[in-house]
């Protein structure tokens, strides 16, 4: 035989209701809970601005606002249809086209100041703080760490920052995986004094190989 359970009276339900809103609200976070975004001082044109460096972004990206004030004569180019841009929360990023940008990134960084040529999309003004200012992507980024790695003198620098530290790290796991020509290993038996050929393909090129 079960129970069923009564209907709870208004007047108790409006005291639940009225211990929870009276309950003490934190006035700041608890720690731990939200993590540090890596910036960095970056100059465009000849303006010092701080830039988010976001290595889960493929795309560079320039707020309207900075780049009437400050890159008016640089065009932009249209794209059309071809790209569709997904932030976060799962909403298209509407853009009004691309421009082709220099970006110098500081010695404290990459240990010396490097100027990277890339392409950045204009974002329209959108109610959204995150669009307000410059945000690197990996685009831009894997331009400056190829740059970094043909530079004897700094490829092994190693910056102060961690936040520096583990965005070049991750660099360097991108390098390698895109550079690796090795995906794993394969067991193969054949029987002895027996010919066998063997088709494989890197980078698009389809070569055969026989094994004796």
């Amino acid at each position: 035989m079960g129970v069923k359970p009564g209907k709870s009276s208004p007047t108790i339900e409006k005291n639940v209701w009225r211990r929870a809103q009276n309950k003490k609200r934190p006035s700041t976070l608890p720690r731990g809970l939200v993590g540090t975004k890596t910036t960095a001082q970056v100059t465009i044109a000849g303006k010092d601005t701080t830039c988010l460096l976001d290595t889960d972004l493929q795309v560079t990206t320039v707020p309207q606002s900075f780049y009437e004030q400050h890159l008016p004569d640089l065009t932009i180019h249209p794209l059309g249809d071809l790209l569709d841009v997904e932030g976060a929360n799962g909403q298209l990023v509407p853009y009004l086209g691309y421009i082709e940008l220099s970006v110098t990134f500081p010695k404290d960084f990459v240990g010396a100041d490097m100027e990277v040529h890339t392409l950045a999309l204009v974002i329209p003004h959108i109610r959204s703080a995150v669009h307000e200012q410059v945000l690197i992507g990996t685009n831009t980024l894997d331009a400056l760490y190829a740059d970094l790695q043909e530079d004897p003198n700094h490829s092994t620098f190693q910056p102060l920052p961690y936040g520096y530290r583990a965005v070049l790290r991750i660099l360097q796991q991108r390098q390698t995986s895109s550079t690796s020509s090795s995906l794993g290993w394969a067991k193969m038996v054949a029987a002895s004094w027996s010919q066998l050929a063997l088709s494989a393909c890197q980078r698009n090129n389809l070569a055969t190989y026989l094994l004796f």
